[in-house]
């Protein structure tokens, strides 16, 4: 029996009539096809990111105000993607009064996520999206303070879930409250240093003391309203910074304009261990606080695609949920073979949110925005009901965006491709394709060496069957 072409890799023993070459052709055919098919799935996974315009490196004074080696808190936006420390004149830390706010103007704070690499690589999250639009431009344009909470230092970790212990905290009895994860932070050098000076406080605590220390001279009166919005593993800091400042500011802790109006958690990403603290955080800041909450789901980055089966119990009561679908940077859609593009899905919910504030935006009367009424969203809040994008995802403008509205009791738990899930498949993906490219390469070269051979012993014989034929011609000439 001839070997038969199972695989470009594996050879059985079979009927001689498998070895067919047309057989075989097909086989390989088939499998070439494959290879194709990986590559072009595994090259549209990658090429979002080289297209991306959202990854101008910080410069070393708005990273490290003052020359300090630790420094964190606030920083507000001018136009033109220019940022403006905050300088405590005591500390030299973001939290105290600037001449870049203005306190007659509504002001929102955003925070950035997880954070690997950012100090020496990546440097400060800018308000950019992927296409290169200043977003805190729109805002300011319509009359905003636009600020961002910069933990950089401490949300560099490799682990994520690192990260993410530092916002939370345990109090003790006596009011006492320590942070769950040591308060470690990086250097400029790169390299992880110890929490110094006094007892350590949650990142948390930090967003909280930043927040009231800057907003202090805000006149209400005069159009000041706060909103914080966060970002992934964000989602939840602004929650667990946003109910400290609603349950202070209803206690008379801290001035009552100082609890935020609204909140928004953009594809929020949170782990197993805190998801009772942001869940219960979420119903009673919406309920007891009267705080506007809005959640995005954008990705399978996000604890949405997780948790679907507690929000379609809860969506009822905690917040005025939307799932878009930013196909503009993952054209594939499917979020277990996105790639790095997975990574740009999840960045889209900040682009979707900010540039949603545009004023031409279709969904600002009822659907889904920044610019949507808080009596809407919390409306929609308790209606039981959602929205779901079905128009406008393969562009980033929200010009084109539609939204339709379903009812949590009759559709399907929110779900979606884990983070893990997006790991896996990842890492098989561009195994398979490259693999194949790889073997590819070396079957191609191989059988051109082959050819080439062959094809040389042919002219060898040719010209040596040409040269014996002459000698005989010769020699019957002779004759």
């Amino acid at each position: 029996m001839e070997p038969c072409c199972v695989t470009p890799l594996v050879h059985v023993q079979c009927h001689p009539k498998c070895y067919d070459w047309r057989l075989r052709r097909g086989c390989m055919g088939l499998w070439c096809v494959i290879w194709i098919v990986l590559l072009v799935i595994a090259i549209m996974g990658w090429a979002p990111i080289f297209d991306d315009k959202d990854n101008k490196k910080a410069l070393p004074e708005e990273q490290f105000p003052g020359g300090l080696d630790l420094w964190y808190g606030i920083q507000w936006w001018g136009r033109g993607d220019v940022l403006h420390p905050v300088v405590n004149i005591t500390t030299g830390l973001g939290q105290g009064p600037s001449p870049f706010f203005d306190a007659t103007k509504p002001t929102v704070i955003y925070c950035h996520g997880w954070q690997d690499g950012g100090v020496v690589s990546d440097g400060l999250e800018r308000l950019t999206s992927h296409d290169g639009i200043h977003m805190a431009d729109l805002w300011i344009d319509q009359g905003w303070n636009v600020g961002s909470f910069y933990w950089t230092q401490f949300a560099d970790e490799p682990d994520v879930e690192v990260a993410e212990a530092k916002i939370w905290e345990t109090c003790l009895e006596d009011g006492v409250c320590y942070p769950k994860q040591a308060m470690s932070w990086r250097g400029k050098d790169g390299k992880s240093h110890p929490w110094s000076g006094g007892l350590p406080i949650s990142a948390g605590q930090i967003f909280y003391d930043s927040v009231v220390a800057s907003l202090a001279t805000a006149k209400p009166e005069s159009g000041f309203k706060l909103r914080l919005v966060g970002h992934s593993l964000i989602g939840g800091m602004v929650m667990a910074a946003g109910f400290k400042l609603a349950a202070a500011a209803d206690k008379g802790e801290i001035p009552a304009f100082l609890k935020p109006d609204r909140i928004a958690m953009l594809d929020p990403n949170w782990s197993p261990a805190n998801e009772e603290a942001v869940f219960t955080r979420m119903y009673e800041i919406s309920h007891f606080h009267n705080v506007t909450v809005e959640v995005t789901r954008a990705s399978s980055f996000s604890a949405p695609a997780r948790y679907g089966n507690q929000l379609k119990n809860l969506g009822n009561y905690t917040c005025a949920f939307s799932w878009v679908d930013p196909l503009y940077v993952d054209p594939i859609d499917i979020e277990w073979l996105t790639g790095p593009a997975g990574g740009l899905k999840h960045m889209a919910a900040r682009t979707s949110y900010f540039l949603s504030i545009d004023r031409n935006n279709p969904n600002r009367p009822s659907g889904p925005s920044a610019r949507t009424p808080n009596d809407v969203l919390k409306q929609v809040t308790i209606s039981g009901q959602y929205w779901k994008q079905t128009k406008g995802m393969s562009t980033e403008t929200v010009l084109d965006d539609e939204y339709e509205k379903l009812a949590w009791a009759t559709s399907e738990p929110i779900t979606g491709a884990s983070i893990e899930e997006w790991s896996t498949g990842l890492i098989l993906l561009n195994v398979a394709a490259w693999g194949l490219t790889a073997y590819w390469s070396f079957w191609g070269c191989y059988h051109g060496a082959v050819f080439a051979q062959a094809l040389s012993r042919s002219t060898a014989k040719n010209a040596g069957e040409f040269s014996d034929d002459s000698t005989e011609r010769s020699d019957e000439d002779d004759e």
